[in-house]
């Protein structure tokens, strides 16, 4: 019986931003760096130096271009721009910070009550057309790479939606990640399952090692 190889998948949350530093939704805009990122940037580089990636996908937000453009220049490879792995448009709620949001909200937690659905976000992208389209995303990098090693740089809040809704072991906590972080996913047998979470380890963030068997 044949069996196709699994294929790996490196989902990457892009370097810090200024929003996030002011603890601000960015969603589907573009919002410049932070000072950090150039460290973080070059810790993930020097990270993934020495990592097999065949090919290289990316949400077309310069935060996360400048963020892998050091490593597609490392491996050789371009980068391929992809809207499916765009941040979420959280419609009213982009640019604003919890203790604005707080003010008609009670229970409001940041950033999880934008995603968890426990909030009715006015005029963002609904969470199930979210689901869909990293999904989508997700089948067709499979199914382009059989038996290959792939990175998606990407949000945070599509990197939640997977933990949450796609990966059959969905863990116990799904984790809001930092960013630089690298989720591991491995396609095997139509299932999507997460092989960990890894933060940046250095002092520029706290250090948090997740492994999830499979």
């Amino acid at each position: 019986m044949n069996h196709t190889p699994a294929t790996r998948i490196l989902l990457i949350r892009h370097a810090q931003t200024v929003w996030n530093v002011e603890h601000r939704y960015a969603g589907s805009g573009e919002v410049a760096l932070a000072p950090i990122a150039e460290q973080q940037i070059a810790h993930l580089t020097e990270r993934l130096k020495n990592e097999r990636i065949d090919a290289i996908y990316a949400s077309p937000l310069t935060r996360c271009l400048i963020t892998i453009t050091p490593t597609a220049e490392n491996h050789g490879l371009r980068i391929i721009k992809r809207e499916e792995l765009r941040e979420r448009n959280l419609g009213d709620w982009e640019g604003r910070a919890p203790r604005e949001i707080h003010k008609t909200h009670d229970g409001y937690h940041f950033p999880e009550s934008a995603y968890d659905g426990s909030f009715r976000v006015p005029n963002a992208e609904p969470l199930d057309e979210l689901e869909a389209r990293l999904r989508a995303i997700l089948h067709e990098v499979v199914e382009a790479h059989p038996g290959q090693h792939v990175a998606l740089v990407t949000h945070a809040g599509l990197i939640w939606m997977l933990q949450n809704r796609i990966v059959q072991n969905r863990p116990s906590h799904v984790r809001w990640v930092s960013n630089c972080a690298v989720a591991s996913v491995v396609f095997d047998q139509d299932h999507f399952l997460l092989a960990g979470i890894e933060e940046q380890d250095s002092y520029l963030l706290p250090a948090t090692h997740v492994h999830i068997a499979h």
